[in-house]
């Protein structure tokens, strides 16, 4: 009997949450509420509706080129079995290239936007 290859959600949405690496969201996040706190320290207007576009975009162009920097990366050889970089998941398999690539493009394109 084969063993099923259906993974629990919780399961794939760590995955998922390793692969974004969200516990570095906070490197685009403080340079953005920097310069709007320097904006409003300097006396200028600032909107929380552009606040929140930007920190928004930020965080997205910040996802999506981690991800897909893993899936060139494991592309081009540069990630491979044994080494540590990225976030691993592609090296062992966890996760496909293919997939880890189109999502690191679907965070990028709203950014774009």
């Amino acid at each position: 009997m084969r063993a099923s290859k259906t993974r629990p959600i919780l399961n794939t949405s760590i995955l998922w949450i390793r692969e974004l690496r969200l516990y570095a969201v906070s490197a685009s996040i403080a340079p953005v509420l920097l310069s709007f706190g320097l904006a409003r320290a300097f006396g200028l207007s600032v909107h929380p509706v552009i606040v929140a576009s930007v920190l928004l975009t930020a965080v997205l162009l910040h996802l999506g080129t981690n991800v897909i920097n893993d899936a060139e990366d494991y592309r081009r050889g540069v990630d491979r079995p044994g080494t540590t970089g990225g976030s691993g998941l592609l090296t062992d398999g966890r996760l496909r290239p293919r997939t880890v690539f189109w999502v690191g493009v679907g965070l990028l394109l709203p950014a774009a936007g």
